[in-house]
Order: structure tokens, then sequence, then C-alpha cells
């Protein structure tokens, strides 16, 4: 049933991104699963994330959130939610993603409570192109416990991004 329910979501959008309505007409929801990505609409954004909405509502931590922001300057940041504890809040971090084939990206983040990390910078298509190749990605920040994350996908799903803040009505 969800599937069904990606699929009609997936539908409506395309239809509305191919009419010339104007913004009022444009729809204000987007929901696509792909892979281990779940892509779907916010009231500021657009967001991805690597697990399935319904475990990580249960038990929000260990995931990689991605925010995609529409306006003058689009772009995709970084969230991590760590292990609860973890941090002190509103203090600088840094995101530290190793990836297979030896890259490794870095983000200046802050803390935002005690178990999620945000990016102060957004990710590069270079970026996205490295973590979709290889597959998995290992976390650090500031000496905790590494994260690994599946990342193949990662690059089909900023793609969903884009076309979701480029075809929903989001609030102001």
């Amino acid at each position: 049933m969800p599937y069904r329910i990606a699929q009609i979501s997936l539908l409506l959008v395309t239809v509305a991104a191919g009419s010339p309505a104007g913004a009022q007409d444009m729809p204000s929801t987007f929901f696509v699963r792909d892979g281990g990505w779940t892509i779907m609409s916010g009231s500021r954004g657009c967001n991805a994330v690597n697990r399935d909405p319904v475990e990580f509502n249960v038990a929000p931590y260990n995931a990689l959130w991605l925010t995609r922001y529409q306006g003058q300057d689009p772009h995709t940041v970084v969230r991590i939610f760590y292990w609860p504890g973890a941090f002190e809040d509103d203090k600088p971090v840094t995101i530290r993603l190793d990836v297979f084939g030896g890259k490794t990206i870095e983000l200046e983040a802050m803390t935002t409570g005690s178990s999620i990390v945000d990016s102060s910078y957004p990710l590069t298509p270079e970026n996205f192109e490295a973590l979709d190749k290889a597959g998995t990605a290992y976390v650090r920040i500031n000496g905790q416990p590494d994260l690994a994350f599946r990342t193949r996908g990662i690059l089909d799903a900023s793609q969903y991004l884009e076309r979701c803040t480029a075809t929903i009505k989001l609030q102001p």
C-alpha cells in the first residue's frame, strides 16, 4: 500500500509540474519512496531521510536527513540525527563524512539539542556524486563514535528534492 501512495503522490506532482497553473494551484505535498530514501515536503523545504518515516518517528536518531530550501539560492543542507545526549546544545562542530574510495567531506555545523547536528553550508553536486558512488559513508563528529550510513541513491534523492521544491507550494 505505501508504494501505491508514493505512485499517486508522484503522479500528482508530475501533473502539477506540467501545468502552467499559478502558485496558488500548486500542490502542497510531495512524497516519494526510492530505494532506502524517503523524500517528502515540509513546511520550509523538502526533506529526504535515509530511514523509513514510521521507524524514524519511533526512534529519531542514527539518521541522515537532507533539507533542500527554495528561494533565490536553493541549496541542500545535511542534518545528522545522532544518539541522544551526544552533544551540548548550540555548539560549533565539524561533520566529517568519510566515503569509500578515500574522499572525506567536511562540513562546519552547529548542534541543535543533544542529538542533532545541522551543517552550516550545503552539499555540492560533487559531494552528492561521491556519496552515491561510494554507497556508504562513515560520519564522525567531534570524537563521538562513528555512524555508518548507506548513501547509495543519495544522488537520486537530491534530484527528487529539486523536483519537490520546484513543484510544491511551500509556506512563506
